[in-house]
């Protein structure tokens, strides 16, 4: 998106931050409120604000890392993963005699097989030009330039369960509306990257949904229904950013 585009990734983040900020927020009413238990706050009360945050920053230093490595250094996001994930096990001492057993326990071959299919489902859509055709139909039948710039993505990442390829098969198609460079409309950016966001919260492709529902042992419809106010939170603020920033 920031070659197709021609802005630095620093200027995508920060417009595209009202999209985290605002599914944060939807998760936090939607999500995290309902389910904590009333026994666990206050045990959170009494306990030290430090070691709060501590734990935080526990959690949160490998993928700030991935992050880092990708904005920094342009490193791949997948070979970041790994780099963190050995990192992390240097820092905790685990022994490397454990390391083969650990990553072998945490391979899933059905998950594996559910990432080559939307790769190649992803393929079949290039090559059927399917996109190109759902942004001709919707530019035909006289469709709302912003509802074009939304529902395209979102289709496309709800069929393929995949950021990059979303990405990749459905922004080519909304240069013309978004535009490059200094005349790039970034608010119609972070619009078109809402959608994207929104179907890999709803999809069942992608590999988040079907995880959770094994992990936690919960059927996936109703992860799924739990999912529709924070994702309508990303696509309001999608909205109001197209509106507000490009007014």
């Amino acid at each position: 998106m920031q070659g197709l585009l021609g802005v630095s990734a620093f200027v995508l983040i920060s417009h595209n931050m009202a999209i985290m900020v605002a599914g944060t927020l939807g998760g936090f009413i939607f999500l995290l409120i309902s389910a904590i238990p009333k026994t666990h706050t206050k045990q959170a009360a009494s306990g030290a604000f430090i070691d709060h945050v501590r734990n935080f920053l526990h959690a949160l230093w490998p993928i700030a890392l991935v992050m880092g490595l990708y904005i920094g250094l342009n490193i791949p996001p997948a070979l970041g993963i790994l780099l963190a994930i050995v990192a992390f096990l240097l820092l905790h001492r685990i022994p490397c005699s454990q390391w083969a057993p650990m990553f072998k326990a945490g391979f899933e071959p059905d998950f594996a097989l559910l990432m080559f299919g939307a790769m190649f489902f992803k393929l079949s859509l290039q090559a059927g030009q399917a996109v190109e055709a759902v942004a001709q139909f919707l530019s035909s039948a006289g469709a709302p330039a912003m509802l074009v710039i939304f529902v395209l993505p979102f289709v496309v990442a709800f069929l393929t369960g995949v950021t990059m390829p979303a990405v990749a098969m459905s922004f080519p198609f909304l240069v013309p509306f978004i535009g490059t460079g200094d005349q790039a409309r970034l608010g119609l950016e972070t619009l078109a990257f809402s959608g994207i966001l929104c179907g890999l919260l709803l999809t069942p492709v992608h590999l988040c949904l079907p995880l959770s529902a094994t992990y936690f042992e919960c059927p996936l419809f109703r992860i799924i229904q739990r999912m529709l106010w924070p994702a309508v939170f990303v696509a309001t603020a999608g909205v109001l950013m197209a509106i507000f920033v490009e007014s």
